[in-house]
């Protein structure tokens, strides 16, 4: 996989995640909030004191997704679009290369993603610390060194995965398709 393959699959998985509480996703795998209220047994009054930041969140993540959209739709072709959308809605990795994309909009997509990069790495780390905040706020000290124990274990599970490569990737950080 050449390196604009790479960050452009990258970046769509960096969307993907910053856009996991929409709907979609919430159907799938359940919200982060009904997730913590069945790990860490909250009650229906704590839940109610940390719905409104979970969905303001949300929002926040949905208008996200549908500028990305909207940008995605200035830079490729009607034809591009579909081919995506049906790449999408087969859960098909490496839906870009099957576009067919020119230079320009080679240069196009590589300068998009790195501006949301950025942008998306400090809205994560603000979120976080927002959430983080509320939970200490709301969690009682048991529940909240549950969540602790989640947090590090998840970061480790992460750490294990490669970080940001997951499990779908080679350790070196290739994803295998290297020609």
């Amino acid at each position: 996989m050449n390196k604009l393959s790479s960050l452009l699959v990258g970046g769509l998985l960096l969307v993907g995640l910053a856009v996991g509480a929409s709907a979609d996703w919430g159907h799938h795998r359940g919200s982060p909030l009904d997730r913590l209220k069945s790990s860490l047994n909250l009650t229906d009054d704590q839940v109610a004191r940390l719905k409104p930041t979970f969905d303001s969140i949300r929002q926040k993540h949905e208008t996200q997704r549908q500028a990305f959209e909207a940008r995605m739709n200035q830079i490729l072709t009607p034809d591009q679009q579909q081919k995506l959308a049906e790449a999408r809605k087969e859960h098909k990795r490496g839906g870009f290369r099957e576009l067919d994309l020119s230079d320009d909009q080679k240069a196009q997509m590589k300068s998009f993603w790195e501006s949301q990069r950025g942008n998306m790495k400090g809205n994560f780390e603000a979120e976080r610390s927002q959430i983080d905040s509320q939970l200490q706020a709301t969690l009682t000290p048991e529940q909240m060194q549950k969540y602790n124990d989640m947090k590090a274990k998840m970061k480790e599970r992460w750490a294990e995965h490669g970080g940001r490569r997951g499990h779908h990737g080679r350790p070196d950080g290739n994803g295998g398709d290297d020609k």
